[in-house]
């Protein structure tokens, strides 16, 4: 390879080299080392060799969705490729995608997709990940294709699987992982540039803010472009619609406001978000892109922990309950909770009350609760899920929630295993009835246009505590309707009084003129100047 501008090494051949399999070998400060292409698109099993690919071949056709126009519209339902299936393929989630489109969501966010170490591509039985230990972010996981030993399968399966989705109306957001690599003495950045592209201590070792031994330098120059390279390519190659940022409070606020101008001048409903935890690293505080400097990323959005605490309860003690598992001593934190504000604006607000992480919300329900009986914490499981989905900001819903998933009460199942972690299909059956009434929640959402702007929540959207019991009010909703929202988090009933014509929108039928009776354990949505 010759060295040109910039530095840039090139080498240019003809087209007859397609296929073929390659590596570099590169003098570093007088040694010699061998490394794969950092920007290979393919590769040989097991982070094998790098391989050249005609990548017109493998891009997703694009397909117009109906725009939406604010973040707060969305719906996220977060899934893993193995979990999902019994096959764990590209090839087998697009055969049975169906379900996923049927509950109504937007945009479905799909677990590392990119090739991780930690499973045997050859052996994918005989160990489990999730896939947050990136090595190649611009290969496809292989273990994912329908034929590992073919380095292009992946290409064409995950080609076609977001053409699938895409047809079908969902959105597609990928989780991507720029904050550590798997082993950074093994590290493709580490073999080419030693000590650039990772955080350092005053003693020269490697900081570990991500707990996984090692810190990626977002702020480097290089390091910043890489990480834009890889997130156009899958925006350019794959039509994908959103990424969403592990441990985003490690990178620094210019490289995601730069991916953020960069990705919506490409693609302008481009959908950014991640986890906001200032987490320690060698980057000053000001600089990171955690909850504290939100302020100064106003087009990315955050998952919103205290939602998840006041709504769910203590993550970390599976005992401690909050609103809507039976502590109505928080309504007033409830009643802020869903009002979308507690991250300034809804739309940098991500409300869930379960994601990959933790305990699932049924199993903590089933500590918390467990003197309640099954019957209740199904509808207190009902319950989390409603008020994620009708609250101001926007709703994230992690696979099998809408079905009370259970991993036996592990909290962090990263390599648990499929046993642990493999969706129960039959549980989809046993409990129908929570994925109609997560679906008709979700209809209901759209159908009025609940998700209002910052202003909308101002001027149309109120709260009040009655008796711990949470009513929640908004105008001006679709065709002019005052929708009336109220989250019974009790174990009994009570009569709601009220002034005027309202029409059951859930939970119930017909029209009320002066009284209703609220259900224990429930969600009672009500409408005025209803235009069916």
């Amino acid at each position: 390879m010759r060295r040109t501008e910039n530095g840039v090494y090139r080498l240019t051949t003809a087209p007859c080299i397609i296929g073929a399999r390659y590596r570099y070998v590169i003098c570093v400060n007088g040694k010699w080392v061998t490394c794969n292409d950092p920007y290979a698109k393919a590769s040989e099993p097991n982070d094998g060799r790098s391989v050249v690919v005609d990548l017109s071949k493998y891009k997703t056709e694009r397909i117009h969705i109906p725009e939406y126009w604010r973040y707060n519209q969305a719906v996220i339902y977060e899934t893993s490729i193995r979990d999902y299936t019994e096959e764990g393929t590209f090839k087998a989630f697009e055969k049975d995608s169906d379900y996923i489109a049927d509950l109504g969501v937007t945009h479905v966010q799909l677990m590392p997709v990119y090739d991780f170490g930690s499973v045997d591509e050859l052996h994918p039985d005989l160990y489990y990940n999730w896939g947050y230990d990136p090595i190649q972010l611009q290969c496809l996981e292989g273990s994912y294709s329908s034929d590992v030993y073919n380095p292009v399968r992946g290409l064409e399966d995950f080609r076609d699987l977001i053409y699938n989705l895409h047809f079908k109306g969902l959105r597609v957001n990928m989780d991507v992982v720029f904050n550590h690599v798997y082993r950074l003495e093994e590290s493709v950045f580490e073999h080419t540039v030693p000590y650039y592209f990772f955080r350092y201590d005053e003693n020269y070792r490697p900081t570990n803010g991500s707990g996984c031994g090692n810190d990626f330098a977002t702020e480097m120059p290089m390091a910043r472009k890489y990480i834009i390279d890889t997130l156009m390519y899958y925006v350019d190659q794959f039509d994908i619609d959103g990424f969403r940022f592990d441990l985003m409070g490690l990178m620094d606020i210019e490289t995601m406001n730069e991916i953020c101008a960069t990705l919506k001048e490409a693609k302008q409903d481009i959908m950014l978000y991640g986890e906001g935890w200032n987490m320690p690293t060698a980057l000053d505080e000001s600089l990171r892109a955690h909850y504290g400097n939100r302020k100064q990323l106003p087009q990315i959005a955050f998952f919103n922990d205290m939602f998840r605490e006041i709504i769910k309860g203590d993550t970390f003690d599976a005992y401690r309950p909050g609103y809507c598992t039976g502590n109505i001593t928080m309504i007033e934190q409830a009643m802020e909770a869903v009002k979308g504000l507690m991250l300034d604006t809804p739309v940098q607000t991500i409300n869930y009350v379960e994601c990959h992480d933790d305990m699932t919300s049924f199993d903590k329900l089933n500590y918390c609760c467990q003197s309640e009986g099954k019957d209740n914490i199904i509808k207190r499981q009902k319950l989390m899920l409603g008020t994620v989905i009708l609250s101001q900001g926007i709703p994230f819903i992690h696979s099998g929630q809408e079905y009370c998933r259970s991993k036996q009460g592990l909290r962090n199942t990263y390599n648990s295993g499929d046993s642990i972690n493999k969706l129960n299909k039959e549980d989809r059956e046993k409990y129908s009835d929570v994925i109609e009434y997560t679906k008709q929640l979700i209809e209901i959402r759209k159908k009025y246009k609940l998700s209002k702007s910052l202003e909308g929540i101002l001027e149309d959207v109120s709260t009040e505590n009655m008796n711990g019991i949470l009513l929640y009010k908004l105008n001006h909703c679709a065709n002019e309707n005052q929708i009336t929202i109220i989250i019974n988090p009790e174990e009994s009933g009570i009569s709601y009084h009220f002034v005027g014509y309202r029409k059951y929108i859930f939970n119930g039928e017909g029209v009320v003129e002066d009284k209703v009776d609220i259900p224990p354990l429930s969600i009672t949505i009500l409408g005025s100047n209803i235009d069916d």
